[in-house]
């Protein structure tokens, strides 16, 4: 059955055992039976799965069906950042995660802070295709990690905040727009989670600090660090996620 997106937010997908035949790159496209094979990534040994139009889930190196993996959630702020994901997690780490990435137009046009039901319409779509993903790709029950970028920052960490049972923690990089804001959450459920906040190498926005001191206010493990260059950025990220091993909500 080939994958779309119901009118519910929900997806429609159906990843059968057909689609494994194609780990390791053999295909570009839908099989002769509908489903979506997975594809290989010209950038690196990563592979690409398309599970649903507007999504993609990236695959690491050599994937081993009996390993648990660490989950990313990449919620893009554009385009652009989405069609980079593989490239990103390339640099991070070839072999030890799986990401999720969703263009932008799955996520609602509504600001995160105020449009309150867009939002929830783009958790909701995760949540279906995370079931989807998960009856293929064995994901960690306890390190599911969403990553924001530039203005997707606000989303990700509202989603966090929203739904804390959902993730282990939250990644910020290169926030933009970060204005005043009024933070959604039960906080006694979000004392101690961590959260990392990589900014570029600059003297902090007063807006920054604000928003930083909001986050801090609700008792989260804030680590707040700069870093300017993609790959100084991919390598804390790695460290940052190999530190949180031993703390993986069980």
């Amino acid at each position: 059955m080939q994958a779309g997106i119901g009118h519910d937010g929900g997806f429609a997908a159906s990843p059968s055992a057909n689609g494994m035949r194609f780990a390791g790159g053999a295909g570009t496209g839908p099989d002769d039976h509908g489903d979506f094979p997975w594809e290989a990534c010209d950038a690196s040994s990563l592979t690409l799965w398309r599970p649903a139009p507007g999504a993609v889930v990236v695959l690491p190196a050599y994937l081993t069906l009996t390993y648990d993996y660490p989950l990313l959630v990449s919620l893009a702020d554009c385009e652009d950042r989405h069609q980079e994901c593989p490239e990103w997690l390339a640099a991070v780490s070839e072999r030890n995660y799986v990401a999720l990435s969703l263009e932008p137009r799955l996520l609602g046009t509504a600001p995160a802070w105020t449009g309150q039901s867009a939002l929830t319409l783009g958790m909701q779509r995760y949540r279906s295709l995370l079931r989807v993903v998960d009856g293929v790709v064995p994901i960690h029950s306890t390190r599911r990690y969403v990553v924001g970028y530039g203005d997707g920052w606000e989303r990700a960490v509202q989603w966090f905040l929203l739904r804390p049972e959902w993730f282990s923690g939250v990644i910020v990089v290169e926030p933009r727009s970060c204005e005043p804001v009024a933070l959604r959450c039960n906080a006694a459920s979000v004392q101690g989670r961590p959260l990392l906040w990589l900014s570029q190498p600059k003297s902090p926005t007063s807006m920054e600090g604000a928003a930083l001191i909001a986050l801090q206010a609700l008792g989260l493990n804030l680590q707040a660090e700069t870093a300017s260059e993609a790959p100084e950025i991919a390598d804390r990220i790695n460290r940052w996620l190999m530190s949180q091993i031993p703390t993986a909500i069980v």
